[in-house]
């Protein structure tokens, strides 16, 4: 099912019900969609005027504007809050919109803390949707064990792909009590930048121990912040995909402070989804995201598909569960081995999940929709930029175009078969 966003301003102004009106002048008139507002629980075929960029009026009578849209067939509802959204570009927004998002936020690998300011510089004036980072825990932590030169930061400062490409370091090595603290203030530099929250990916990191991750999170608790995070063992079984839930709850309640669980669609997210209800239920200030795919997209150095844990651990094959996303093409033991040592950043799709599990996904309450759609190269002034068109954008992951319409679409046939 489509929809007609209307954006932040029309959620913050509320849904204004009317009593009957007379015709009036507005600026824009949507006629005969379906219009939600999960605020009101109003869902009714009505129409929309909007006068100087604000919702006036919402009725049944027919009403006249300078320019009309008619959405008989479409949802007309405020646009979409997606938490978990990498590429934070120009093109990257428009696809963005066109799935109904019109605020856009990478809070699970976030910015390198010192340069959140300049991040959000970046985007003043120049951005098509609402907009914000996280300080990223993966960052702090390839500055620190890779020893990379400020410089090198410079260049690249907002992609944790091109930082993955720099070693080993930053995800196999346990870091000393210095190590540790040096990264932990370059996270709280971040927050004090005005980041949302601490963002970690902790599932890339086997190196990091449960003490580096606590403290991690202590460092957002300190400013009453969520850490948002990509959990320990993801993907991994129904056992060790809980554990990872665990780490991070426990230590939000004995923190006292925020927890998002990001895209926990995985082997075992019954269990996952249950711990986070009753915590929710007892007070705690914790929620879980998910997407509706069957397949995640990562860089192909990720250490859970090592042939050890991918294939030994989890029982998959790559032949079946790893593809190259700009050819189709799925990958060998032997392919995988090659592209590991020549380009240790390159992007994959991983098939994790049996497609059957998607529709009681959609049915989960208290559960965020987020795409963790992948970025591409190429910045405000670099290609691809906001004009290009569709057919010369790379493929990637259907997830950055289509995670909030495929929502729709499966909860409204839920609804209505």
């Amino acid at each position: 099912m489509k929809q007609v966003a209307l954006g932040l301003t029309a959620m913050v102004t509320g849904l204004m019900l009317a009593m009957p009106v007379i015709a009036a002048d507005y600026d824009l008139v949507i006629n005969n969609g379906r219009v939600m507002d999960p605020e009101t629980n109003y869902d009714a075929v009505s129409n929309v005027g909007i006068k100087d960029g604000r919702i006036a009026v919402i009725t049944k009578d027919a009403i006249m504007g300078k320019e009309s849209i008619d959405a008989k067939g479409l949802v007309v509802a405020p646009g979409f809050i997606d938490t978990h959204f990498h590429w934070t570009r120009p093109i990257g927004y428009k696809l963005a919109l066109r799935d109904g998002v019109t605020t856009a936020m990478d809070l699970e690998a976030g910015v390198y803390g010192p340069r959140v300011d300049d991040w959000y510089k970046m985007h003043e004036g120049k951005s098509q949707v609402n907009y914000g980072t996280a300080s990223g825990h993966e960052f702090a932590r390839t500055k620190v064990m890779q020893n990379l030169p400020d410089e090198d930061l410079l260049d690249a400062p907002y992609s944790v792909v091109k930082g993955r490409a720099s070693g080993t370091a930053w995800f196999e090595k346990v870091a000393t009590l210095d190590e540790g603290n040096r990264m932990l203030a370059l996270i709280d530099e971040g927050l004090r930048q005005g980041a949302l929250g601490v963002a970690s990916t902790v599932g890339y990191l086997p190196g990091a121990t449960a003490r580096e991750m606590f403290e991690v999170q202590r460092v957002g608790a300190n400013y009453s912040r969520p850490t948002s995070v990509h959990l320990r063992y993801t993907p991994g079984t129904i056992t060790t995909e809980p554990n990872g839930a665990q780490e991070i709850l426990a230590n939000a309640v004995a923190l006292g402070a925020p927890a998002v669980i990001n895209h926990f669609n995985n082997p075992g997210w019954q269990m996952v989804q249950e711990l986070l209800v009753r915590l929710r239920a007892r007070g705690h200030n914790v929620w879980g995201e998910i997407y509706p795919y069957a397949a995640g997209q990562t860089t192909i150095n990720a250490a859970f598909v090592k042939p050890e844990n991918w294939v030994e651990t989890l029982g998959n094959q790559y032949e079946k569960t790893m593809q190259d996303p700009l050819t189709g093409e799925f990958y060998t033991l032997e392919k995988y081995k090659k592209v590991l040592t020549e380009a240790p950043a390159t992007q994959i799709v991983l098939y994790k999940m049996s497609p059957d599990a998607i529709p009681d996904w959609c049915r989960l309450p208290g559960v965020v929709y987020a795409s963790d759609a992948m970025m591409l190269p190429g910045g405000w002034d670099d290609e691809p930029k906001w004009d290009t068109p569709y057919e010369k954008i790379p493929n990637t992951h259907p997830r950055l175009a289509g995670t909030h319409g495929t929502f729709c679409a499966l909860h409204a046939s839920r609804i209505f078969r």
